[in-house]
């Protein structure tokens, strides 16, 4: 998650950021829209299998201590 806070901040995710939205040139801002919702996908994805893997583990170690 932290990763995904760096990626917006540094300054190509802050170019991305704005020609998706304040662009002139529709073109432009329709390809960069995109690729900006197939990033936001990705890094969402990413959160869900890390809250994923985080919730088996603790389960698993819950698990082992009652055993």
């Amino acid at each position: 998650m932290i990763l995904a806070v760096v990626a917006v901040l540094s300054p190509p995710g802050r170019d991305l950021i704005h020609t998706s939205f304040y662009s002139g040139e529709q073109l432009a801002r329709s390809l960069n829209q995109l690729l900006l919702y197939i990033a936001i996908g990705i890094l969402l994805a990413l959160i869900a299998v890390e809250w994923l893997v985080r919730w088996y583990l603790a389960r698993r170690a819950l698990r082992r201590r009652g055993a």
